[in-house]
């Protein structure tokens, strides 16, 4: 079934790394974090990085970034898992080739992004920097980003001192256990980066599911025009999180609203579908859902099992008040 596929699909847009991004009391540290999230590297990069998680065990992902700010990521292990990312600060394009598919959406690079991330992190995170070890051969700074939210996991990155790059990102628990990492294991910095490596090659057959944006972040009555239901949207988002961007997808006879939330550093996706009974829908990621009335809701993010229940439970509320007759699948 093609809701089934397409949900597949979009829940890999986000697969695109660990590296996030902050704002704080320390300067070193609100230096090298404002770097990563506006991308100011002044280098062409080619890195590979093996990212580990709880949920999807050992990832290895090649990365480049060009000057110019244009990024490219391209999973190469395990085979299942391959696609292809790349954004180039107007268009961000995701390609998986075991499912014949490509999803476009308003790049993640733009200003307005960085602004409204860099202005979260403030609100919700302290930092502190210090000096770390070398990193196949770079010397590192370490930022560690603390929410003041105590259920939300700290962040630790390993900067590159020289070029602002993370060599190292981490996620741990209050009890000092790292959930997930992302770890450069290779790096150049090549003088130049042809444009074509930024582009994406895909063979004759492949669905293109184009995600458009609502003019305007809050006007929901115009994704209902363009889906036909009313998005459900809670009142209120836990752990200082926010709606970062609504994206609405109608291709291809498949309708399909994508909710980002962001509390600056971590990230959530939500989906919402109308339910099929006996569906065996696989989305690939650390999830939890809850069918209501026919309609399934599903929070996918790499944090533990509690805190996805925690961003459930507004939705449910909501839709519970509202008591919606239909969705369709929800993904960023």
């Amino acid at each position: 079934m093609f809701t089934t596929r397409t949900l597949k699909v979009a829940s890999t847009l986000a697969i695109v790394g660990l590296v996030a991004l902050s704002l704080g009391d320390d300067d070193r540290a609100q230096k090298y974090l404002t770097r990563s999230i506006t991308g100011a590297y002044n280098a062409n990069i080619i890195a590979i990085q093996s990212q580990k998680t709880e949920d999807k065990g050992t990832v290895t992902v090649k990365v480049m970034r060009s000057k110019s700010g244009k990024i490219s990521h391209s999973v190469t292990y395990p085979l299942h898992m391959q696609r292809e990312y790349v954004d180039d600060g107007k268009t961000a394009t995701t390609y998986l080739p075991d499912l014949k598919a490509i999803f476009v959406q308003p790049s993640n690079l733009t200003s307005q992004d960085n602004n409204f991330r860099l202005g979260l992190i403030q609100k919700n995170y302290t930092l502190k920097s210090d000096t770390g070890k070398k990193i196949k051969g770079r010397r590192c700074i370490i930022v560690t980003a603390v929410s003041k939210y105590s259920q939300v996991p700290t962040t630790r990155y390993h900067f590159d001192e020289a070029t602002g790059f993370p060599m190292l990102v981490e996620t741990v628990l209050s009890n000092g256990d790292v959930i997930n990492s992302s770890e450069v294991i290779d790096i150049q910095f090549p003088p130049k980066l042809s444009d074509s490596l930024f582009e994406i090659h895909t063979p004759a057959g492949v669905d293109t599911i184009n995600n458009r944006e609502p003019q305007g972040i809050s006007k929901l009555s115009e994704a209902a025009r363009l889906l036909g239901f009313t998005p459900i949207l809670p009142s209120k988002i836990p752990f200082g999180f926010q709606l970062q961007r609504i994206t609405v997808a109608s291709d291809k006879g498949v309708k399909m609203l994508a909710l980002k939330l962001s509390d600056g550093i971590q990230r959530v996706t939500v989906y919402e579908w109308k339910y099929v009974p006996g569906e065996d829908v696989n989305t690939g990621e650390a999830s939890v859902f809850q069918v209501y009335k026919g309609l399934r809701i599903t929070v996918v993010s790499d944090f533990g099992s509690d805190l996805r229940e925690s961003f459930l439970k507004p939705f449910l509320a909501r839709a519970d008040r509202e008591n919606p007759v239909v969705l369709t699948s929800v993904g960023f």
